[in-house]
């Protein structure tokens, strides 16, 4: 059964080789669940009152802390939307659909409060469902549930969006569609576009008959009586225009939330699709859009509002690509640059970012954080991240910091790599690659002595090497004995291993290897030819050890092969 979810994430970034020091920064945890079908994942919901935000993957509510899981919820489902508290206990309950029914679950231990079944099943009640804000203005969050498959008098597959009282299964108010249109194939809620103090909604509309075959349409209703406020149609056949819609807050900062729209299968050439639309909610203008960028990218398979991470009065927004990146983009609201980006453990997965949200505070800090989700086919995955936009707390943004995770408010640079000197491993010599082989902390450009198995001899190949080089570079012998002379050093020469515990070289294992071998140990005799064959355990040393092996050979308990010492 296809693999469906949801989650959220973020993760600062100047430039794609600090992106590791973010992720020191900015994670919360990671998390996985076994699961069969997971429907999708909210956040935003303090489930258990600790004061940290928890978060929904698939049957599982997690905990906001650590990860684990507080309770399940019994039923598979595809949609999720937090909608309110609806039993004034003081904890946000959520709502689950899924074609034929629709269940509202207690958000502090998952009791169902309500459940609707719909028949026929054709009438595909339960396919979105969504928050209505409070609705009749009772103190009560209200709530929506939309049946595209419904017929009537009118015809088949008018399409039924019924907004319910959260205090009963009361229904307030009811809004149809035209036949064979499937309107309410998405809603969203919670809105007042047009500034009467009565909630609206965003309607998806797959097949309204103003509109060419394939082509569809997103329109704004009046949570009065049904008229339309504004109105978006696709600009292709079938490219999914509508198929996912969010309000992502206040975008232009003019006292209105604003619409988000994706449309992931529009033709940008042969390889790139998708195309997310912002529209304006006060007058329907098109504010901004986004499009794939190249490298057989999908965008817009995930949407989410973003709150305002920045500080700057325009609420941001995520938007992921789902193929050939594996991407989560963090856009500003106010010149929908590109803020933030993140891969998963900064490798291309092209089921991360399958869905996205931003509305938590997991970690109790005052600042947002997201998840991000993928599946597997028994196992979802979340990252979850905050929005800490100043990780070292040194006054600096992350987005201008040349140092994320290093306190450096004077941002000084001698060189020009992008690099403060207080994280540079090379302060006053450009190396943007920070390439540091013996993981000394100083780079290769600058290091005087590159040495691998740290035994004071440096790596051949490194010009800013002073020091002598070493005839095994990554195996520790300071010794840097040779008996051969032919430039490789016996712990790591392999021709000079003719017969293991063969000690004087003689060629055969017999008593006079023991003689030199106490000669060398005890009396200051000459050291043995070959090391290797010597030192008898591979442990880089000739020692007392290696002497409790050779008497042991003396009595049949022999090794075949040499011991090559080990990587240091």
């Amino acid at each position: 059964m296809t693999i469906r979810l949801i989650l959220l994430l973020f993760i600062l970034i100047i430039c794609s080789f600090q992106l590791s020091f973010a992720e020191q920064c900015n994670t919360i945890f990671e998390t996985s669940v076994n699961v069969d079908v997971v429907g999708a994942m909210v956040g935003g919901i303090d489930c258990n009152s600790d004061d940290y935000d928890d978060l929904i993957l698939g049957r599982h509510v997690i905990s906001g802390i650590d990860g684990s899981t507080l309770y399940t919820i019994p039923y598979d489902y595809s949609k999720i939307r937090i909608i309110g508290d609806l039993n004034s206990d003081l904890i946000p309950d959520f709502i689950i659909g899924q074609d034929t029914e629709a269940r509202v679950f207690s958000g502090s231990d998952g009791v169902e409060l309500f459940s609707f079944q719909f028949n026929p099943l054709s009438y595909l009640f339960g396919t979105a469902v969504s928050k209505a804000g409070d609705y009749n203005a009772d103190g009560v969050a209200d709530y929506i549930i939309s049946g595209p498959g419904w017929d009537n008098v009118d015809g088949d597959n008018v399409g039924r969006i019924i907004i319910y009282t959260g205090v009963s299964i009361t229904i307030l108010k009811e809004f149809y569609g035209e036949p064979d249109s499937y309107f309410g194939m998405e809603v969203v809620g919670g809105s007042d576009f047009d500034n009467d103090s009565i909630p609206d909604l965003v309607v998806y509309t797959p097949a309204k008959s103003t509109n060419p075959a394939g082509i569809g349409n997103v329109s704004v209703i009046s949570g009065f009586d049904g008229s339309d406020i504004l109105d978006f149609n696709g600009e292709q056949t079938d490219d999914g225009f509508g198929e996912l819609i969010e309000i992502p807050g206040d975008i232009n900062n003019d006292g209105v939330d604003d619409i988000m729209v994706s449309a992931r299968q529009f033709t940008t050439d042969s390889i790139n699709y998708g195309k997310v639309y912002l529209f304006s909610g006060a007058d329907g203008s098109l504010l901004h859009t986004i499009f794939s960028d190249g490298d057989n990218t999908n965008i817009g398979k995930a949407i989410a509002g973003a709150g305002d991470v920045n500080n700057d009065l325009y609420d941001d927004y995520l938007i992921s690509d789902f193929r050939g990146t594996g991407r989560v983009r963090l856009f500003s609201g106010q010149d929908h640059s590109v803020i933030n980006e993140f891969y998963e453990n900064d490798d291309i997965v092209y089921s991360f970012g399958d869905l996205i949200s931003a509305t938590n505070d997991l970690n109790n800090d005052g600042i947002a954080d997201i998840a991000i989700g993928r599946a597997t086919s028994n196992n979802a995955y979340a990252f979850v991240f905050n929005f800490n936009d100043d990780c070292d707390d040194d006054g600096v943004s992350n987005s201008s910091d040349n140092c994320l995770a290093v306190a450096n408010n004077l941002q000084v640079n001698s060189d020009t790599d992008n690099f403060g000197d207080a994280c540079d491993n090379c302060p006053t010599i450009d190396n943007p690659s920070q390439d540091d082989s013996d993981d000394d902390s100083i780079g290769d450009e600058c290091d005087t002595c590159t040495d691998s198995d740290n035994d004071g001899y440096g790596d051949p190949v490194f010009p800013a090497s002073t020091c002598p080089e070493d005839n095994c570079p990554s195996v520790y012998n300071p010794s840097q004995t040779d008996t051969d002379t032919d430039g490789i050093g016996d712990v790591c020469d392999e021709t000079c291993c003719e017969y293991h515990l063969d000690v004087d070289h003689s060629g055969q294992r017999d008593i006079g290897d023991l003689v030199y071998f106490v000669d060398f140990m005890f009396g200051g005799g000459p050291p043995p030819p070959c090391f290797i064959e010597a030192d008898a355990d591979g442990s880089c040393t000739i020692d007392i050890a290696d002497l409790v092996m050779l008497v042991q050979c003396a009595f049949g308990d022999c090794f075949t092969s040499c011991h090559f010492c080990p990587e240091m």
